[in-house]
């Protein structure tokens, strides 16, 4: 794992316990945008854990050229406030996951452990929850409640 986190002091706290949470080792840390995309190539992770917020190149632009050289990179972004458009430009640029900075180092081991695949089960959960919560009849529907109101 390559661990890209602006705070030294979250970085440090988090990269010293996931080891002992499972087969985690954490091969390089970042302390910001530039280093991720330097370490992420050089050490090729199966996981790169990464911050959207830091100063100078920012988790989202990081996530872009890294993409450039490693488009099949795994991705888990790091963030305190995710908003609505900011988790949909993560998703286009294939951010599989997103962990609370308030997360136990053990939960975001569990996410990275589960390589961040979802099962079509749990994909079906997801839209019926959609269709429920919008009170939409089809997931299209769904799905274009959630763009108009930028949920996507």
């Amino acid at each position: 794992m390559v661990l890209a986190d602006d705070e030294a002091l979250l970085r440090k706290a988090l990269a010293a316990p996931l080891p002992l949470e499972g087969d985690i080792a954490v091969r390089a840390e970042a302390a910001d945008g530039e280093d991720a995309v330097r370490a992420t190539p050089r050490y090729r992770p199966d996981v790169l854990v990464i911050d959207l917020e830091m100063p100078g190149v920012d988790g989202l632009s990081a996530v872009a050229a890294i993409r450039s050289v490693r488009p099949d990179q795994v991705i888990l972004m790091l963030t305190r406030h995710a908003r609505p458009g900011v988790l949909r430009r993560a998703l286009k640029l294939g951010v599989q996951g997103f962990v609370s900075k308030s997360a136990e180092p053990a939960h975001i081991a569990s996410v990275i452990a589960r390589q961040l695949r979802l099962a079509e089960g749990t994909v079906r959960n997801y839209l019926s929850n959609a269709m429920r919560k919008t009170q939409a009849q089809t997931r299209h529907e769904a799905a274009r409640y959630a763009r108009e109101h930028d949920w996507l």
